[in-house]
């Protein structure tokens, strides 16, 4: 797969990167929280 930067402008590539960003930083932050028994019952699908 190859990936030519130069076809996106910068406002789109940082769009995509924060909205790939939060989902990913919620999704750790709940691991943390469910590691210490703040949350139960929680699916968190995207952790390897």
């Amino acid at each position: 797969m190859t990936f030519d930067r130069r076809a996106y402008a910068n406002e789109t590539l940082l769009h995509l990167y924060r909205e790939l960003l939060k989902p990913r930083l919620i999704e750790e932050k709940m691991l943390i929280l469910l590691r210490q028994g703040k949350v139960v019952g929680c699916c968190l699908p995207y952790l390897n």
